[in-house]
């Protein structure tokens, strides 16, 4: 059987979706890192809430990014519960997507240091892409991105 470029098939969408999930599941692992290395930096004893304050961006930062995250692949999900076939604009809109998740662990890493100018601006630059790509230009509706499941109630633009 020839390779048709055109192709969409649901092993396709599953695959994509699963690929999005990993991804998802990485980047908030990579969040844990700088925390766990806060007990590696302890070099006096202290109390768990001295340590904690102490380093309390960088746990802040850990918090606030991984809800974020959460939240993100929450919609996602109940996004993609909506479709049952998948076109390129869905594939290259998961990359952008995909794309700013990957970030959101740098972005963190540099709020969470105080010597960082503009961190602050990069973490929200970062959250507009994540929020905004795709939505604005009407590339998430149920035309561009595909077949949508018409067994599933309300599904998003109905």
């Amino acid at each position: 059987m020839p390779n048709d470029p055109q192709r969409r098939t649901t092993e396709g969408l599953r695959r994509l979706i699963m690929f999005s999930d990993a991804v998802v599941a990485i980047a908030m692992t990579l969040l844990v890192l700088p925390v766990a290395d806060v007990a590696g930096k302890l070099q006096v004893q202290r109390t768990f809430l001295q340590a904690v304050g102490e380093h309390r961006n960088e746990l802040m930062g850990f918090i606030v990014s991984f809800t974020v995250i959460w939240v993100l692949w929450r919609n996602h999900h109940q996004i993609m519960e909506n479709y049952r076939n998948y076109n390129s604009t869905m594939f290259n809109v998961h990359f952008a997507w995909l794309l700013s998740i990957v970030v959101l662990p740098l972005a963190t890493a540099l709020i969470s240091n105080d010597q960082v100018p503009w961190a602050d601006a990069f973490y929200l630059v970062v959250l507009a892409v994540e929020w905004g790509h795709g939505r604005r230009s009407g590339l998430l509706s149920n035309v561009h991105l595909g077949a949508r499941d018409d067994a599933v109630a309300d599904g998003p633009d109905d």
